[in-house]
């Protein structure tokens, strides 16, 4: 699913350091799948770029305020992910 709601090809000078691709691990085998999932991510050809995700150690974590919180859920029409989410396989199922 990470790889499926972001461009994981974009670094911070285009989409600025906010909104950058990061994987935050807590133990080894986090950081192996992570790697694992990455070269697979760019074997795949999926994207235009080489994946410049970042795999960092696990630092605090600071849960922003409420009103950012299901942001797809709560805003469905400002951003498209490259990939359908369910519910909208199940609209375009249904039509």
């Amino acid at each position: 699913m990470f790889f499926q709601v972001h461009r994981p090809d974009l670094d911070e000078g285009v989409v600025s350091s906010i909104h950058r691709s990061e994987i935050f691990y807590m133990s080894a085998d986090q950081r192996r799948v992570a790697e694992e999932m990455i070269l697979d991510v760019d074997a795949s050809g999926h994207w235009p770029g080489k994946t410049v995700t970042k795999i960092s150690p696990r630092g605090v974590f600071v849960e922003d305020g409420l009103e950012r919180q299901n942001y797809l859920q709560s805003f469905p029409n400002v951003f498209k992910p490259p990939f359908p989410r369910q519910d909208d396989r199940a609209a375009v199922s249904t039509a």
